[in-house]
């Protein structure tokens, strides 16, 4: 096919006219904004839309010894209600349930229910991404586990998984999925509990729960008008980029170098970190094109930016900068351990282990060796730091509006110093102490 070129002329007036939409979008997201009466703890403190509050939330009315006070009369309802099934009275429920079968199967289940017959690993998204292949990794773990199990995948409408989710499942392991929705089944179980906390006068758990409904009606809600409007949006879009050849063209060139974009930006963001680190404390850090490639087209990755240092002879540590597909914590830094071997990742978590007493003598503070004494098996970080603060990471996967101050040169030179400043200020103390100076008591 002959290329065709477009002229910046074309780009410009394509681009403009999108703008407009988008301006006109998000005039119309200011209207839309919640009146009072939707107003929750959850609105106030920002986290209406992070996964991982809902996750701490449902878990606690489902674990019988929380501080409701209910025993097991909230799992009991759940098993009812929202995973139609028969209720044990042996259920034990696990909040981020890890597994590492192997390389290709591993993860973080949100919620898992179990018992010696059967296992129930759940699923649940707000607005995150799906992840490569999760349901088909959840579903292999929970098929090793020789019991009977469903994979629940709960969403606010019961939406499906996308495909990328379900990769590698054929129409008998998908039969093994069940899709539930907080409008429906979280709904109506969260009623009857909060029915059941009113007549035990349990006022306080009376009125948690009924803030969950109301923050639960105005995400369900909220998204069902969202998509309307996201609908009549997108078919602005594309009624412009059909006007004409030369828009289609444009519309074209910007889509396939769009791809491009982001691992662009990730590398530049660790080529600046890797750069001061080393001007300024002589460490030496590498990355790897393919992580970040990878994480940017959806694949499970971690792109990481790696620096090694020994304290003591046979003792190498790693500090380590991280992106993640996460809900809660999307762009961090931290140190692990690292030891000189080949082996597979359960086999270097062993001999990690086994050799904590040469960790805990790698420093002689307490808070290094108290830190090096709680390490567990399923997490070898030692600690980490949200960047530039928990409350500022950019989320790289939902773009959200610390994300977007990357693409502007002021902001964005701003972040990087915030970061800078903090790693001027906690570096000399990694070194020294293998923490972070505010995390030392001196």
């Amino acid at each position: 096919m002959e290329n065709q070129k477009v002229d910046d002329n074309t780009y410009h007036s394509l681009l403009r006219n999108i703008g407009v939409i988008l301006n006109i979008k998000k005039y119309a997201q200011t209207l839309n904004q919640s009146p009072e009466d939707s107003f929750t703890v959850f609105s106030a403190l920002g986290i209406e839309e992070k996964e991982l509050p809902h996750c701490r939330i449902i878990y606690e009315l489902l674990n019988s010894h929380a501080q409701h006070g209910l025993s097991k009369k909230f799992l009991h309802l759940f098993f009812k209600i929202v995973l139609n099934k028969k209720f044990e009275n042996n259920a034990v429920v696990t909040r981020e349930q890890y597994f590492n079968e192997s390389s290709k199967c591993s993860g973080r289940i949100d919620l898992f229910i179990e018992t010696p017959g059967f296992c129930y690993p759940i699923e649940v998204k707000i607005n995150a991404d799906d992840q490569e292949t999760q349901l088909y990794r959840y579903h292999e773990y929970a098929s090793h586990q020789g019991k009977e199990f469903k994979v629940f995948y709960l969403t606010l409408n019961g939406r499906p998984p996308k495909a990328k989710s379900i990769k590698g499942m054929d129409e008998k392991k998908l039969n093994n999925v069940q899709y539930i929705s907080f409008d429906k089944h979280i709904l109506q179980w969260l009623k009857v509990c909060a029915d059941i906390a009113y007549k035990k006068q349990k006022l306080s758990i009376y009125g948690a729960i009924r803030q969950y409904i109301t923050l639960i009606e105005k995400l369900t809600v909220q998204q069902y008008e969202n998509q309307k409007q996201e609908n009549i949006f997108m078919s602005s879009i594309t009624d412009i980029m059909s006007l004409s050849s030369e828009y289609f063209l444009a519309a074209k060139a910007v889509a396939d170098n769009f791809k491009q974009v982001q691992p662009a930006k990730i590398k530049n963001i660790f080529d600046r970190i890797k750069e001061h680190i080393h001007n300024e404390f002589h460490l030496n850090g590498e990355y790897s094109d393919k992580e970040i490639n990878n994480f940017c087209s959806g694949k499970i990755s971690y792109p990481s930016l790696k620096f090694k240092f020994s304290p003591r002879k046979d003792i190498n540590l790693t500090m380590v900068f991280e992106i993640e597909n996460d809900d809660e914590d999307t762009f961090y830094y931290g140190v692990f351990p690292e030891f000189n071997n080949e082996s597979d990742d359960n086999e270097i978590r062993e001999m990690i282990l086994k050799r904590k007493q040469e960790l805990k003598n790698a420093f002689d503070n307490v808070e290094w060796k108290n830190i090096v004494e709680q390490m567990q098996e399923e997490n070898l970080w030692l600690w980490w730091k949200n960047l530039p603060s928990k409350d500022e990471q950019p989320n790289f996967i939902n773009h959200n509006k610390h994300y977007l101050k990357l693409y502007n040169p002021a902001e964005y030179e701003e972040v990087m110093n915030k970061i800078f400043a903090i790693l001027d200020q906690d570096i000399p103390s990694i070194l020294e102490t293998g923490l972070p100076k505010d995390m030392i008591t001196y």
